[in-house]
C-alpha cells in the first residue's frame, strides 16, 4: 500500500498519515511540505480499508495499491 500527499499553499506543512479503517490504528505517517510530493510505502497490510489524513491544513493526497 502507497500513500503521499502535500500541500496546496505556502507555508503549510504537516504529515500523511495512513489509517486503517476497520482497527482505527495508524499504520504509516510521513512529514510533508508545499515544496515537493512526498509518498511512502507500507508492506504487510492485511486489511480491506485504509484513508489518508493530512495535517497542517490545506493538504492533497493520495493512497494507491
Amino acid at each position: 500500500m502507497c500513500y503521499g500527499g502535500k500541500h496546496k499553499a505556502l507555508g503549510y506543512w504537516g504529515r500523511a498519515e495512513l489509517w486503517d479503517v476497520d482497527t482505527g490504528v495508524m499504520v504509516g505517517s510521513i512529514a510533508t511540505n508545499q515544496w515537493r510530493w512526498q509518498q511512502a510505502g507500507v508492506g504487510g497490510l492485511y486489511g480491506q480499508h485504509y484513508y489518508l489524513r493530512g495535517t497542517g491544513g490545506d493538504f492533497y493526497g493520495e493512497v494507491w495499491n
